[in-house]
Formats: structure tokens, C-alpha cells, sequence
């Protein structure tokens, strides 16, 4: 597995291993970014304590791979983990803040789940949509 990282590595380029961790670095950051923004009254105190980070909780994302057993060649699907970035409360905040007009103006084009999908169909062959052709 780490070989076949390492050579995904090198074959894209998208990937570069750091000399240092820059964590605090964007920890730092943050909460300069909170701070600014609160002193410019841009955010109250209640939504800064939403965003601020945790210094005893934060983490460098990290990279790892899964494999796909049922390509060929088992490729592996990088994926990233940045559950506890110090960005993430900003992250979380600007979700809840959005998320209800996201969902309301993305549902007809979003399918939740099997369920959702299913009853979609339905819908659409109720309506008359979905009628049987054959194109050549």
C-alpha cells in the first residue's frame, strides 16, 4: 500500500510530503482572521466561540488511502481527513448558516437515498414523464 502511495505520489504530482508542520501556523492564522473580524464588530461574540478553534483539539488533515478491490489493478482513492483543522468550526458555522437555502433551492435536483430515489421515479412515471422509447 505505501508503495503504490508513493507512486501516485510521484505520477500526479498532487501530493508533496512537508519538512515541517504547519499547524500552528494556521492555527495562528485563524485566529488572527477571528479576532480581526470580531474587533471589526464583521461578527458577534457568540458566533467568534463558534469558530474559534480548540488548541487542545486541532490536527494537521492527513492523506490515506482506501483500495478499490473491484477496479483492476486495485487503484486507491485518497482521501483527506480534516475533521479537526482549525478551520473547521468556520467550516461548520458557514454550514449551518447556509445549509437551509442550500437544501431548499438544491432539493429537486438532489437524491438523498435509495428511498428518495425511488419514490422520484414514481413521481416522474405519475406524471407521465418517463414513457418507454426505443432510439436507434
Amino acid at each position: 500500500m505505501k508503495r503504490k502511495q508513493k507512486l501516485i505520489d510521484k505520477k500526479t504530482g498532487a501530493y508533496i510530503e512537508l519538512d515541517s508542520n504547519p499547524l500552528w501556523s494556521v492555527f495562528d492564522k485563524v485566529i488572527l482572521l477571528l479576532n480581526d473580524l470580531r474587533s471589526k464588530k464583521y461578527i458577534l461574540s457568540w458566533q467568534l466561540d463558534k469558530m474559534m478553534p480548540k488548541r487542545d483539539t486541532v490536527q494537521l488533515a492527513y492523506l490515506y488511502f482506501i483500495p478499490k478491490p473491484h477496479k483492476a489493478g486495485t487503484p486507491l482513492r485518497p482521501i483527506v481527513s480534516s475533521m479537526n483543522m482549525p478551520t473547521t468550526g468556520i467550516s461548520k458555522f458557514l454550514d449551518k448558516l447556509i445549509r437551509a437555502i442550500f437544501d431548499k433551492h438544491a432539493r429537486s435536483t438532489t437524491i438523498i437515498d435509495g428511498v428518495d430515489l425511488i419514490h422520484r421515479l414514481e413521481a416522474y412515471t405519475t406524471n407521465a414523464h418517463l414513457i418507454p422509447k426505443t432510439y436507434l
